[in-house]
């Protein structure tokens, strides 16, 4: 199996390869750190107080931070995770019960919606987000953007991978049903939408499960195998699941040591490594920008903020007694405090320390020895057999800014009644809105993707401007729709397999390279096109007797719903002769039924490939590298349309090699 790597590189044949680095890259790195030397002080927002609740070991704290009832005369509060809006507010999901149940109260706790100005509070609270259903009713609560824009709200333990859906994070919220898998138990869930557009769960158990993107939120999730958890340390719970820095990142506590570990890994799925302590509340990582340190008894169910690809800030439960010592009434009590933390460091370090951990191995119990982990960078002696890799040089490109950037180019064109497909190519914070001045009839727009799709009957040109919003600002830039029979009017910027995979790719191997493609934010730059090269050719047949794809690409219709769904166009590859270059069958035949002689003579590959094993001999490429007597052209491009591939334009009958079919229209 090869390995498919991506370097930027931009040809009229689209993308080889990519390889991402990130912006830290080269810089010092200390040798020591973990999650927990992230953290930053925190601001004051209020004004610290020891006449609040809490236990005096707590010390003077802000009651402004985070989200809590001051007076704790009604509500004590859990979990805790923050999107941020639009329009710059923060909105916080968390759990809440009645402060005079004590903390078993959160076997009642109802899910509850509130917002601030400031990521580290106050945040108000504005309720229940669905009073109507069960009486609101939701424990461990965590929130995600969806992919078509929508928010969700996800509840576990005492309603097990119950969903709730709003198009606004103000609600309401709808119930859009029960998150469902083979040995998943919907305990202590946190879930995340990949950059491949799947959904990842891990719960309580470990175990990491993942939900294809058609199948959407609810599932089916299938295990990708046994727990992730490091072995030998007790009580795991509370997982939160991100990504950044090109790493999977998990935190989970440890509810009887009162510490957290950092988990990373490549492809989210296997050979996670435990990276070290993630946080301690016995530690200063509650510490205000004056110097003052909180030390609360209890810090768990993590969640994270990112913004611009890293964390900016970790959310934490926070309980300043024993969970059996908070009895109600009694001036103790939970509520979630907001620490800021410099993720944009962490995912450097990291980057700096790619592939130095091959031999890192799971912790053992934390009680009597320190957990073996794989610390950022290795010590600084290191082993002397082994020399340190040259410095590999920052790149130059400065990252893209957090204000709106719509790129791409200011003209596309389509053919009369061909299906429109567009996505506006934009960089900035999410989440974003978009918005087109003068679309014309004929044609919509998704304002959560950016993506323009429909059909314009009457050619012409189309002047329209197309607008980008987040919370940050906005931006506007002309834009020129012409329709008519010259389409190709820029140099088209996407992936052609041939250049990664040759001979030996597969319906897979594409879709992986479609999502990669949006995975790294090349879509956002104006990168739309993925396009099969050569050997996915099988037989003629179907209703137009066109090519038929050969078992390497078992759904063909369905590998173009994907790419589309990506809002990517999907292109394919033929060539005028009897056979491609790489010995599959051409869009001419010397039989008028579209059979090839070496076909039906048993001379090729499992895959229909010529030769068998060996390829074309030099004999064959004489003879069959040729025209031949009936053209399947048409044929050909009404099946690929029919797929949802490009409709390409016939090559000219005298043409004296092989030719890719241009992507006239690709779809």
């Amino acid at each position: 199996m090869k390995t498919l790597r991506f370097t930027v590189a931009l040809s009229l044949a689209g993308l080889a390869c990519l390889t991402f680095v990130g912006s830290g890259l080269g810089q010092a790195t200390n040798t020591s750190k973990t999650f927990i030397d992230y953290f930053l002080p925190t601001p004051i927002t209020g004004s610290l107080s020891r006449d609040v609740w809490g236990a005096p070991a707590v010390g003077p704290r802000d009651p402004k931070n985070g989200l809590e009832d001051e007076t704790l005369k009604q509500w004590c509060y859990w979990d805790g995770q923050i999107i941020k809006a639009p329009d710059g507010k923060y909105h916080m999901f968390a759990s809440r019960w009645d402060q005079a149940l004590g903390h078993n109260g959160w076997k009642v706790s109802k899910a509850v919606h509130a917002v601030s100005d400031k990521v580290t509070g106050p945040y108000l609270d504005k309720g229940l987000c669905w009073p109507d259903n069960q009486d609101g009713k939701g424990h461990n609560v965590t929130a995600l953007v969806l992919p078509d824009g929508r928010y969700a709200v996800v509840v576990s333990d005492t309603r097990p991978g119950d969903v709730f859906v709003s198009k606004s994070l103000d609600g309401p919220w709808e119930q859009l049903g029960k998150i469902k898998g083979q040995g998943l138990a919907a305990t202590n869930i946190s879930i995340l939408v990949r950059p491949d557009g799947d959904y990842m769960i891990v719960p309580r158990s470990g175990k990491v499960f993942i939900s294809k993107a058609a199948d959407g939120i609810l599932g089916p999730y299938t295990a990708q195998g046994p727990s992730v958890f490091p072995e030998g340390i007790p009580n795991l719970e509370d997982p939160v699941i991100f990504y950044s820095g090109g790493l999977y990142h998990i935190v989970v506590n440890s509810w009887s040591t009162r510490n957290a570990y950092h988990l990373t890994s490549q492809d989210g799925k296997s050979n996670w490594i435990n990276r070290g302590l993630a946080y301690d509340p016995t530690k200063d990582i509650v510490r205000y920008t004056d110097g003052t340190v909180n030390h609360w008894e209890k810090l768990e169910r993590p969640g994270v903020l990112i913004e611009n690809g890293h964390v900016t800030a970790v959310t934490l439960a926070a309980l300043d007694v024993p969970k059996n010592q908070e009895k109600g009434n009694d001036n103790h009590g939970s509520k979630i405090i907001v620490i800021p933390f410099d993720g944009a460091a962490l995912d450097r370090d990291l980057q700096n320390a790619a592939g130095t951990y091959s031999n890192a191995t799971a912790s053992p119990s934390p009680s009597a020895t320190p957990p073996q982990t794989a610390p950022l960078m290795p010590p600084a002696a290191a082993s002397p057999s082994r020399s340190a890799a040259p410095p590999r040089p920052a790149p130059l490109t400065p990252p893209a800014p957090a204000t709106p950037r719509i790129n791409g180019p200011s003209v596309f064109g389509v053919r009369p009644g061909s299906p429109f497909l567009y996505s506006i190519p934009a960089t900035g914070e999410r989440p974003m809105t978009f918005a087109v001045e003068g679309l014309p009839a004929g044609l919509t727009l998704d304002s959560a993707t950016g993506r323009i799709t429909g059909s314009l009957a009457k050619a012409g040109e189309y002047p329209v401007t197309l607008v980008a919003r987040n919370a940050r600002g906005e931006n506007k830039r002309p834009f020129r729709i012409v329709v008519g029979e010259q389409i190709a009017l820029t140099p088209p910027m996407g992936w052609n397999s041939w250049n990664c995979w040759h001979g030996d790719v597969t319906q897979d191997a594409v879709l992986c390279a479609a999502k990669a493609m949006v995975a790294a934010g090349l879509d956002r730059h104006g990168w739309t096109y993925v396009n099969i090269d050569d050997a996915w050719q099988g037989v003629r047949g179907g209703p137009f007797n066109g090519i038929q794809p050969n078992k390497k690409f078992p759904d063909m219709k369905s590998l173009a719903d994907q790419i589309h769904a990506l809002g990517l166009k999907f292109g394919i590859y033929s060539g005028p002769w009897l056979t491609s270059y790489a010995g599959y069958i051409g869009s001419s035949c010397d039989n008028e039924d579209g059979t090839y002689d070496w076909i039906v003579a048993g001379n090729h590959n499992e895959f229909m490939r010529i030769g068998k094993d060996k390829g074309m001999s030099g004999s064959e490429k004489k003879s069959l590298l040729r025209h031949g007597k009936f053209p399947f052209f048409k044929q050909d491009a009404r099946q690929w349309a029919s797929r949802g591939a490009c409709r390409p334009r016939p090559p000219p009958r005298g043409a004296s090699r092989a030719v890719r079919l241009r992507p006239a229209q690709t779809l």
